[in-house]
């Protein structure tokens, strides 16, 4: 859809839906990404209230993909309860899913002014990288010592008084998605994981964004951050989460950065992390096996948007670094992947 036609859908929605006054428009309107899993724009509200003219920075969030419906409203949700708690995200103002004039349900939240960390952090004129690296790490341990108990939704009470549970429920979940989309070169590595995982006693609850790196993190003018993109919010044990940052970071920036970040990570936890090299599998595996599926069978299936997949076939590099770990950690191979990078 064309920005003018979806400013125009965006008005008569404001004026019709929100009710908000006649004379009400929608202005620059602009495409600012096109990701993996939504649509997002930037656009500014003109209205008036009585005789005060109003004007509002928003970010339009419109979810495609198989699963949108829920996916738009679980983030919503999960702003919402963060908000409540003091960690900072954008506000949220309309969840709209069924009188969408987009095809498609969407999300109305706060624009926050700032930069993202990710082009700060790593750019050639940043004269000390490190520090950034503290902040960042230090808000991720903010994020695992947040009360879970609110966001647990449908999954089971068992985590709070067994520990293991919490890796079985994980476990279970994936393997409801294996059996769902099988990739059979995938199942000597989920195979490996459950052996090894299930061998860990010390595991704990957090609330886990699931996708925490610099690129979902905004630098605001008052050096403070505040992290967006929140649809993958689950409640399991944090090293699921640290594994995934680290992965991520060192696949696309190098390995290098792997032991600064896991060593602010842990002063600010206070305790050192162990186990977190079979996590690291955890990650490897579900980045491939998403990446592997995508490609071959197409993104919305997996709850992406559509043509995501096209993005994927571009970055082989940071595939090949992904794989490389996967085969350092477990010494399994996988000739699907091995195929594909070939």
């Amino acid at each position: 859809m064309q920005t003018a036609d979806l400013g125009n859908h965006l008005e008569d929605y404001y004026l019709r839906i929100l009710g908000y006054p006649q004379g009400t428009r929608i202005e620059n309107i602009s495409h600012i990404e096109e990701g993996w899993e939504s649509d997002i724009f930037t656009f500014e509200v003109d209205s008036s209230g009585g005789c005060e003219r109003l004007q509002e920075s928003l970010i339009l969030r419109i979810y495609p993909g198989d699963d949108a419906y829920e996916k738009s409203a679980r983030e919503f949700q999960n702003l919402q309860l963060l908000d409540g708690l003091g960690f900072p995200v954008p506000k949220v103002f309309t969840l709209e899913r069924d009188a969408s004039p987009f095809n498609h349900p969407f999300v109305i939240m706060e624009r926050v002014p700032g930069e993202v960390l990710w082009a700060v952090m790593f750019s050639e004129a940043s004269q000390n990288i490190n520090q950034f690296i503290d902040p960042f790490c230090s808000l991720f341990v903010k994020l695992h010592q947040l009360d879970w108990r609110p966001f647990l939704n449908n999954q089971s009470s068992v985590m709070d008084i067994d520990p293991i549970g919490i890796i079985k429920s994980q476990l279970e979940s994936w393997r409801v998605y294996y059996d769902r989309f099988p990739l059979p070169d995938f199942l000597p590595v989920f195979e490996w994981l459950e052996v090894h995982l299930l061998k860990l006693q010390n595991s704990r609850p957090a609330v886990l964004h699931w996708d925490y790196h610099p690129g979902n993190v905004i630098l605001r003018p008052d050096d403070s951050l505040i992290v967006i993109d929140w649809t993958g919010l689950q409640v399991s044990d944090p090293r699921f989460d640290l594994a995934w940052t680290l992965m991520l970071i060192t696949a696309y920036e190098g390995y290098q950065w792997r032991k600064p970040i896991l060593d602010s990570y842990e002063h600010h936890a206070g305790e050192q992390i162990d186990g977190l090299e079979i996590f690291d599998v955890a990650a490897c595996l579900r980045r491939l096996f998403s990446i592997a599926f995508s490609i071959s069978a197409g993104a919305e299936q997996m709850g992406m948007r559509p043509g995501a997949e096209k993005i994927m076939e571009n970055q082989q590099e940071p595939i090949q670094a992904v794989y490389d770990l996967l085969l350092e950690r477990s010494g399994i191979r996988v000739p699907l992947v091995e195929d594909w990078l070939a």
